[in-house]
């Protein structure tokens, strides 16, 4: 199961189609704190991450839900309705 942190942060990455982590800071959570939510995420093997080269910049870890991630999500989501 997810909290509802990191249920925001899979909305924005299913939904929204954000994926870097800088991207999920500018809706309103704390940068520091998105990378901890990404990086418990990860460890749930709800999202993975690769590092991408774009130019001469430095690289950038982009996220993406994995197939479980999605159904933890669809699920989360069923839950939150239940709720309210």
């Amino acid at each position: 199961m997810i909290t509802d942190k990191e249920y925001q942060l899979m909305r924005l990455l299913i939904e929204e189609r954000l994926s870097y982590g800088y991207e999920m800071a500018k809706h309103g959570m704390n940068l520091g704190s998105v990378y901890v939510l990404l990086g418990r995420l990860e460890d749930k093997k709800c999202i993975e991450g690769e590092y991408k080269i774009n130019g001469h910049a430095a690289p950038r870890k982009c996220y993406r839900p994995t197939a479980h991630g999605k159904d933890v999500f669809r699920l989360h989501k069923q839950l939150r309705g239940l709720r309210t």
